[in-house]
């Protein structure tokens, strides 16, 4: 149940028209998530962010913004909770 979102934008409706939502909300890029990260249940994932090797999303978070390798990020918007320690090579 994690929803990742590569493409935004409005479905079958003139809103596309709308020069503030031309420019700003309609949004399409590659979601990156890297190597031994985990995605709690629920999560989204919007377009053009990465999530770095060994990060935690938390259940049920939006996460619009890039999280950093071997972080805890939880919320709506996701918010840092926690750095963790890299484990060793």
């Amino acid at each position: 149940n994690v929803t990742i979102v590569a493409s935004q934008g409005p479905n079958n409706s003139r809103l596309a028209e709308i020069p503030y939502v031309r420019e700003r909300l309609i949004v399409t890029a590659p979601v990156t998530i890297d190597d031994d990260a985990w995605l709690g249940t629920g999560c989204i994932i919007l377009p053009g962010v990465t999530v770095g090797r060994g990060a935690i999303v938390g259940a049920g978070a939006v996460v619009s913004r890039n999280v950093e390798p071997y972080t805890v990020v939880a919320g709506t918007p996701a918010k840092l909770v926690r750095r963790l320690d890299e484990p060793a090579p």
